[in-house]
């Protein structure tokens, strides 16, 4: 036969690292810059790409003390940077953001994820201000946060029941509240469906 069961997986195995050979080689640098950082702090370094309407990008990169955030074109090219002071220790975890018009809206949580602290960056006017989320999560259980289509959502579960609420902010505003009840859902086996596990 022209093709046995051997020849041809020694085709498919040839195709395959040509094929992946061709993806490396087509993989390039679009945008590099010398930041100076400071040394062993990676558990603490962390950096947020931002994706904006009109193209740009913000790189938003976290170092031990501050907030460096790099505005780029659709041509890779760097056009505006601004720096400031990263929030205080107590809240040391980024979870997302949120824009509305010009400002950059960061949502830093503490450690028990039960308090939330909002750093606002207008790169264009080089200006920032902070402030403190009005939702504390004392009733709540802290499930998960997200940033979609440049709003900023927190989803909780209210202790001890199968209530699961959505928070979304708009910029940094409080835009709305939903509740999705769960404690009448039944499993096909017809047993109650409990989200909540003491």
């Amino acid at each position: 036969p022209m093709f046995s069961p051997h020849k041809s997986s020694r085709v498919f195995v040839l195709l395959f690292f040509l094929i992946s050979f061709n993806v490396v080689q087509s993989q390039e640098v679009v945008f590099q810059k010398m930041l100076r950082l400071k040394s062993g702090l990676k558990d603490r370094r962390e950096v947020l790409p931002i994706v904006t309407e009109n193209g740009k990008t913000i790189l938003v990169l976290l170092d031990k003390k501050e907030i460096t955030a790099l505005e780029i074109n659709q041509d890779f090219k760097e056009t505006d940077n601004y720096n400031l002071l990263r929030p205080k220790a107590s809240f040391d975890n980024l979870l997302g953001y949120s824009i509305k018009e010009e400002d950059y809206h960061l949502f830093f949580t503490n450690n028990k994820n039960k308090r939330f602290f909002i750093q606002t960056i207008n790169i264009a006017d080089q200006q920032n201000r902070s402030e403190l989320s009005e939702i504390e999560l004392f009733d709540e259980l802290y499930l998960e946060s997200f940033s979609y289509a440049n709003k900023f959502f927190i989803l909780t579960l209210i202790d001890k029941t199968s209530i699961l609420k959505l928070y979304e902010f708009d910029g940094n505003d409080l835009s709305k509240e939903t509740e999705f009840d769960y404690s009448d859902f039944k499993l096909p086996e017809g047993t109650y469906f409990d989200l909540y596990l003491p």
